[in-house]
């Protein structure tokens, strides 16, 4: 043996041994890597290696296992199934989607964001999306997809709205080195951020159905949208200990088939951040001592009651 192949043999057994320890570390599912496998080849694929060292976030690798920091979307995750949560962000053995309303979305934010060009070099029109070998690199998008984005961020741009937000950081992407459990800390990407001494502005972008506020409140329910707010509240303050005050408001143009693009802006109101903070801390602190990441069996002791006020619950025992 040489000795160039000595140095790499101990090299790779020395990482071996790093990798290895930091999986028990973050006590990783047996099945993540099995009996048989190479730790080191396994934790090159997952990413885990370059987070082992360097646990640099990035836009690039912000949606990849590689960011074990928490989102907002990911702690919905958690509150929708700890076991989906788990398969999703720490194994990756559930795919994540992505439904037409969010590349719609994310589009528009795009445009909006950084201009034309760029939504032209992550969406690609096609006459027909291979379903089966996504590229990558970009997304695929076809004709009327694409028009129906362009229509909408034109509109965005166009309001006397998004001039007033003229000065502010776009897409800024925030994280605070706090581990909840396994896990170092919290992340989020903002679309719009203002610090001013004191004070804070958060502008989040939104396609929605409707502008109709007494409807996109519940929607803001339905979506966790005052989840979302608050989570980025509570990064910024974090961020930014100087700030006292944040503003936390929505910037919404709706999407609706005669193409007129109504916009409308919303404030979140303190009594409704208060209520996602508490929601927010709750979720923060299951994940944080969860280590087993399995759901409650549901019995019909947790009956929810219908045609009453929602918070009454009931135990049902049923006949044998």
């Amino acid at each position: 043996m040489t000795t160039g192949q000595k140095q790499k043999k101990s090299g790779h057994s020395s990482l071996k041994k790093i990798v290895r320890e930091w999986i028990v570390k973050i006590n990783l599912d047996p099945k993540d890597h099995g009996e048989s496998a190479d730790v080191v080849d396994v934790a090159q694929r997952r990413g885990l290696i370059k987070n082992l060292f360097d646990m640099r976030l990035t836009k690039k690798n912000y949606f990849t296992l590689e960011n074990q920091y928490i989102s907002s979307s990911k702690l919905k995750d958690f509150a929708k199934s700890k076991e989906y949560f788990y398969n999703k962000h720490v194994r990756g053995s559930v795919e994540r989607k992505v439904t037409p309303a969010m590349t719609l979305g994310s589009m528009v934010d795009v445009y909006v964001t950084a201009g034309p060009k760029k939504m032209g070099d992550l969406y690609h029109v096609v006459a027909r999306r291979d379903l089966k070998n996504p590229p990558t690199g970009y997304t695929e998008v076809t004709q009327s997809v694409w028009d129906e984005a362009l229509a909408i961020g034109k509109k965005v741009r166009a309001s006397a709205a998004f001039k007033e937000l003229k000065g502010y950081r776009k897409q800024v992407l925030l994280k605070v080195d706090e581990p909840i459990g396994r896990f170092p800390g919290m992340c989020g990407v903002l679309d719009f951020l203002m610090v001013n001494g004191s004070e804070a502005t958060i502008v989040d972008l939104k396609t929605s159905s409707t502008i109709d506020p007494k409807r996109y409140f519940w929607q803001c329910m339905d979506y966790g949208y005052d989840i979302q707010m608050e989570f980025y509240n509570n990064l910024v303050r974090k961020k930014y200990p100087e700030v006292q005050t944040v503003r936390c408001l929505h910037l919404v143009v709706e999407k609706d088939p005669d193409k007129i693009h109504r916009i409308a802006t919303f404030h979140f109101s303190t009594h409704l951040l208060n209520d996602a903070r508490i929601k927010v801390e709750k979720l923060l602190c299951e994940l944080a001592s969860e280590t087993k990441f399995k759901d409650e069996p549901v019995t019909f002791a947790d009956c929810h009651t219908i045609g009453g006020a929602w918070e009454e619950n009931v135990s049902v025992t049923l006949p044998e």
